[in-house]
């Protein structure tokens, strides 16, 4: 059973204190741009819609949920309101959640790995056998077996195998080879700074065999000698990820990257979104957010600088300013630049400052309330991150919600999958709630915004109240046809 909100003034009913992790969504269509002349009205001013349960009205659902969810659970029935973050159990891994764990590994850079006398490290001839022998070969731009993977694991991938030593003799002086990836020891790396690569599992260095620097010499692991040039490389790179994680990078089984950055062009306050217009967009400046409490300043709360974006949020003459911006996805088929299903992953962080919150959101093209909504990370940013699904083809204040124990305070990863069957939610690569009744799904084109905004509960922010959300990398994937 769900119970729709009622008309209860929100400002007055909910304490900040008192509610760290409630599961509700208070729910308003988005605000969007005045640039478009279906968004010259906002419903946002349609505040009943966001009005609170009453106290017996609360009581009712309460009891209606003690009564009905132990037998919806036993009949298998939608997933509970909340979920901390589990586990994801063997099976699923022939699942949307599988595929997306087993992506963890895409999460790295792609490249030469250059060593002594130019000499690029590459894979020989063996027919996929373990064990078959690492060399070095002349360096070639489109040669694969010269295409590695820095995985943010530390193995070292080439074509989905693993360069690693015998598993036998991952201790002692040895050749090195490619093997059926295991996550082992024996299969992972450290890069130094000083460009030599150090076996996890024995601390020896990575380099020619006998210090030999000809065309199809060996590679092996010996005694580090910071010094020789045999242990010299010259590793892919990239610009240091602020959160320790690398953004994904490519397609993964049943999916096809079609949007992805890592900020690596800077871009001053004032600037954002015209420097990077083809890549995003934004509310335009001066458009009141969800609860009018706050108004939409791109030029004056975004900027991107050292591989990240960063909304500062602030007031400036009684003003808060927020902000929402897009990403502009090439060849995105929606009315509105939207997708028919996809995947959606943030890595982010934020202060924990009252005031202010994240509705990062999927939100139909067809600017129809009834078509369903997908909120994801959403929340307060002094409280815990929620996730929710609005569902399509029904009353939008009905929804499927999921709560999390984590905070905006450290680095995390949310991943929104939506697809005809199921929209799952996930957190640093753990399910935390999924919906699978077709039924609610939305099945039209929506845009993905990162809206952040003044918070819906608790009343506006303090004049003094500032705080930075910070953003990563952002990427989006579309489902294969087949």
């Amino acid at each position: 059973m769900r119970c729709p909100v009622s008309d209860e003034d929100p400002w007055e009913t909910r304490p900040e204190e008192n509610d760290p992790t409630d599961e509700r969504d208070v729910w308003l269509p988005p605000s969007r741009p005045a640039s478009r002349s279906t968004r010259a009205t906002s419903s946002r001013s349609n505040l009943p819609f966001r009005r609170r349960r009453g106290f017996w009205f609360g009581i009712v659902c309460l009891v209606a949920a003690l009564v009905f969810a132990p037998e919806a659970w036993l009949a298998g029935g939608s997933k509970p309101a909340s979920a901390t973050l589990q586990p994801v159990p063997a099976e699923a891994l022939q699942g949307i959640e599988g595929q997306v764990i087993a992506a963890q590994s895409s999460q790295g850079v792609t490249g030469q790995v250059v060593g002594i006398a130019g000499l690029c490290l590459a894979g020989s001839k063996g027919g996929g056998l373990n064990g078959t022998p690492a060399i070095l070969s002349t360096c070639t731009g489109t040669e694969d077996q010269q295409q590695w993977t820095l995985l943010a694991n530390k193995e070292v991938v080439l074509d989905g195998r693993c360069l690693g030593v015998n598993p036998k003799s991952s201790r002692a002086v040895s050749l090195v080879g490619l093997y059926t990836c295991g996550k082992t020891a024996s299969e992972m790396w450290k890069v130094q700074d000083k460009h030599t690569i150090r076996s996890v599992s024995s601390g020896l260095c990575l380099g020619s065999w006998k210090n030999k620097d000809t065309n199809g010499s060996l590679v092996g692991v010996t005694e580090c000698q910071p010094s020789a040039k045999a242990q010299i490389w010259t590793v892919p790179s990239y610009a240091a990820d602020p959160s320790g994680l690398a953004m994904p990078l490519g397609n993964i089984p049943g999916w096809r990257q079609v949007f992805m950055d890592n900020f690596n062009e800077n871009v001053p306050l004032g600037k954002f979104p015209a420097a990077v217009s083809s890549k995003w967009g934004d509310y335009l400046d001066g458009w009141p957010d969800t609860t009018h409490h706050g108004t939409y300043e791109p030029t004056r709360v975004v900027s991107i600088h050292n591989g990240r974006m960063n909304l500062f949020l602030h007031t400036v003459d009684g003003i808060h300013m927020v902000a929402a911006p897009y990403p502009r996805i090439p060849g995105a088929p929606g009315a509105d630049g939207g997708l028919l299903y996809g995947m959606y992953e943030v890595r982010f962080t934020a202060q924990q400052v009252k005031g202010y919150k994240t509705a990062w959101l999927l939100w139909p093209d067809s600017e129809n309330q009834r078509d369903g909504e997908i909120d994801f990370p959403e929340g307060d940013l002094q409280k815990n991150i929620l996730a929710f699904l609005h569902h399509g083809n029904s009353d939008p204040k009905l929804q499927d919600s999921f709560a999390t124990p984590y905070t905006y305070a450290n680095w995390h990863t949310a991943t929104t999958i939506w697809t005809a069957d199921a929209v799952i939610f996930m957190l640093d690569g753990k399910v935390i709630g999924e919906s699978t009744d077709k039924a609610i799904i939305p099945h039209k084109p929506m845009h993905w915004v990162l809206q952040t905004e003044t918070r819906t509960g608790g009343g506006p922010p303090s004049d003094t109240a500032t705080a930075n959300v910070k953003i990563d990398w952002v990427s989006v994937w579309l489902p294969h046809k087949n």
